[in-house]
């Protein structure tokens, strides 16, 4: 009967936690920035639907000529009439399908500024939910430790030892329980920080502790670098549409006008701009400038990124060596000096404070593996990012 109820304990607790991917999923579902990014790709692909449509034509209409002296009197002179006329610009050198094609590239650049958000959030909780888990090891430690200290006290009170010795053990305890209590707190502060990204409640997370190899990652795929490459895009059909714009669009106008006694008329104009003064060929040259900035932005960002990841490689790689050394090497060559402290122990050459102290020993080996294991996370979880 008490097993089962251990099982269903298990199973009961284990249904109230989350692992990491469930974590990350939750906030890129609530995450209010990134809705807040959604509608803007939602606004700019709004804005594409009519990104090539010509400007709206212009309507007009009044009368000239208004006499004073009898303001309704329309027959005077020939120059008055009343007229309505609709006026037209006609965008010319394919400016209008240009527009659209950047209009298109704010949208793309929108969705890639999405996945780099992504990106990062994934980082950010992957981090802070290992440092979670790593930190409910150190606390099985510490209970580890507080068992071999009343182990200790057993035996001080057995053998009657002096009042320095009852003292000595005393301040380990409170030493464990100001770390308990820290600890505690950090893992406290870790959800509330992950909660932050998922803005639902966090109750437990789980995870594997395993190390594997990690290999070298290929950035051209990831959405900083292609947000980049949409940059130079844009600024490339912007050049394009700057060098359009040196061939001004042309307006259309007519009109149909109206005279008391005397023939109707209709009038029809065109008119395009001169351009004489320059300012569209600096326009062009200033274009092809933000082409070539864009293209060293680009460069310095991925040599910076090929860096970083060859640096948490090597980091993670480190940390996963040391984390092994310990748990393959040291931690067991700790224990195998335990147990022979505990053989000489039953001969009566030795005594159980020396076997409890040994004990204590592995424990701050295991400590010191899981600083080795934390560093191998934490350059794991930034490695995510690049991934």
């Amino acid at each position: 009967m008490k097993k089962i109820s251990l099982l269903f304990c298990i199973m009961l607790s284990s249904g109230f936690a989350d692992d990491i991917d469930t974590l990350i999923q939750k906030a890129h579902d609530n995450s209010y920035a990134l809705k807040a990014m959604q509608q803007e790709v939602q606004i700019n692909s709004e804005s594409t639907k009519t990104a090539d449509s010509w400007d709206n034509p212009m309507l007009s209409a009044g009368v000239t000529d208004v006499m004073l002296d009898n303001i309704s009197d329309r027959s005077q002179e020939a120059m008055q009439t009343q007229f309505i006329t609709l006026s037209q610009t006609i965008p010319l050198n394919n400016k209008k399908a240009i527009t659209k094609t950047i209009s298109n590239d704010f949208t793309m650049l929108s969705k890639l500024q999405i996945e780099d958000t992504k990106a990062q959030i994934a980082s950010n909780i992957t981090q802070l939910a290992y440092q979670s888990i790593i930190i409910d090891e150190r606390l099985k430690l510490i209970k580890e430790k507080r068992k071999n200290l009343k182990r200790i006290q057993k035996v001080q009170q057995a053998y009657q030892q002096g009042e320095e010795h009852y003292l000595s053990v005393e301040i380990s305890f409170l030493e464990l329980e100001n770390t308990q209590e820290r600890l505690l707190y950090e893992k406290e502060a870790l959800k509330k920080r992950i909660e932050k990204f998922t803005i639902t409640p966090v109750l437990d997370i789980q995870a594997s502790l395993k190390v594997d190899n990690l290999s070298y990652i290929n950035i051209d795929n990831h959405p900083k670098i292609k947000l980049l490459k949409q940059k130079i895009n844009l600024q490339r059909n912007k050049s394009t549409l700057t060098k359009s714009n040196e061939t001004p669009d042309l307006k259309v106008s007519g009109g149909y006008f109206q005279r008391d006694s005397r023939n109707d008329y209709l009038n029809l104009s065109f008119s395009i701009p001169l351009l004489v003064n320059g300012k569209e060929k600096n326009e062009v040259v200033k274009s092809k400038l933000s082409v070539l900035k864009a293209q060293e932005v680009l460069k310095e960002i991925k040599n910076s990124f090929e860096k970083e990841v060859e640096l948490l490689l090597k980091n993670a790689n480190t940390s996963k060596k040391n984390y092994n050394r310990y748990v393959n090497q040291l931690i067991p060559k700790q224990k195998k000096i335990t147990k022979f402290i505990q053989r000489k122990n039953r001969i009566g050459n030795t005594d159980l404070i020396k076997v409890t102290q040994s004990k204590n020993l592995t424990i701050s080996l295991k400590e010191r593996s899981l600083d080795a294991l934390q560093r191998y996370f934490k350059a794991y979880s930034k490695l995510r990012y690049y991934q």
